[in-house]
């Protein structure tokens, strides 16, 4: 990424000149976070011998621009490749697109929509319009990935494990356009729908194809080299800024795709710490606490310890 010249055009660009601070907010983050740790303290019992026993781990400081949530993501996606050969079904692709700014959007709501309306109004709509899809198709499973176009506005891809004929189609767009006025009739809604011609070779690279665009350079085969544009760094930002979610699925497939919990149940884990490589510093950020028998007075459960780190996850 060619900073001077993409801060110069997000300056020099209406549109995206209001998030400015937002943008130097987000990369003070990606920079303070690029070397964080986490450290858990713990105690367990043994049953091969008395007493308890401390543990400490170090873990990743994890966020959704880093390698080891990237990693995770992918996982999700093997699961729900996975689950899709064990249970096969058509598959519709449907992509979602809002009303923006330029003349055809203002002669259509009166206003040019800014990035973040335009995320409210996807995401919105989006609420609205998958349970009327399950009204016309009730046994449809899907998973959603957010993306960010070049100029920083949002669209939406979802995969319907359905074949969704012509009726359906021209429900959801009189929908998305007419009942919802989220965007245009002709070009707010797309469908791909699957046929023996063409089919989704990997829902995992389609699905993952979308999401390297929301991340930082991993260097793995779905990155594209970081080389954000303006309008994509400062959605970016927003990302962080509001906590919007790029991505989701129906509650089955949901479940499909959850994290497979790793840690050690016979753990009591009473402290967690920030570490900084960088400079060594320490933050306490979490402490158990437990009931004094004092009305609602709580004392510390235990000091953190100074104990060796006994193992380095890697989630």
């Amino acid at each position: 990424m060619n900073a001077p010249s993409v801060f110069s055009d997000i300056r020099n660009n209406p549109s995206l000149r209001p998030h400015w601070r937002d943008v130097l907010s987000f990369l003070t983050y990606l920079r303070t976070t690029a070397n964080l740790k986490l450290r858990v303290h713990g105690e367990c019992s043994q049953e091969d011998r008395p007493g308890i026993e401390d543990t400490t781990l170090n873990f990743p400081y994890i966020h959704r621009w880093k390698d080891q949530y990237r990693r995770g993501v992918l996982a999700k996606f093997y699961k729900l490749e996975a689950w899709h050969e064990a249970n096969p079904t058509p598959i519709t692709m449907l992509t979602l697109t809002t009303y923006q700014e330029g003349q055809y959007s203002r002669s259509m709501t009166g206003k040019d929509i800014t990035i973040p309306e335009s995320f409210c109004l996807l995401k919105n709509s989006w609420v609205y319009l998958r349970h009327a899809i399950k009204y016309h198709l009730p046994d449809t499973s899907w998973c959603w990935i957010m993306e960010p176009h070049k100029t920083g506005y949002p669209h939406l891809h979802t995969v319907l494990f359905s074949d969704v004929n012509e009726g359906a189609q021209t429900s959801i767009r009189d929908l998305w356009a007419r009942k919802y006025k989220a965007g245009s009739y002709k070009h707010g809604v797309d469908f791909a729908v699957n046929t023996p011609e063409q089919t989704v070779q990997s829902i995992r690279n389609y699905l993952m194809k979308y999401v390297a665009k929301s991340f930082t350079s991993t260097g793995s085969q779905f990155g594209h080299g970081c080389v954000w544009s303006a309008g994509e760094l400062v959605f970016n930002a927003l990302v962080k800024k509001h906590g919007w979610r790029l991505f989701g699925a129906s509650r089955d497939l949901t479940r499909v795709m959850a994290y497979d919990k790793q840690l050690d149940d016979n753990i009591k884990w009473y402290a967690t710490e920030i570490l900084n490589d960088d400079d060594g510093v320490k933050r306490l950020v979490w402490q158990l606490e437990e009931p004094t028998g004092w009305g609602n007075h709580t004392r510390v459960y235990r000091e953190v310890i100074n104990s060796r780190v006994v193992e380095e996850k890697e989630l």
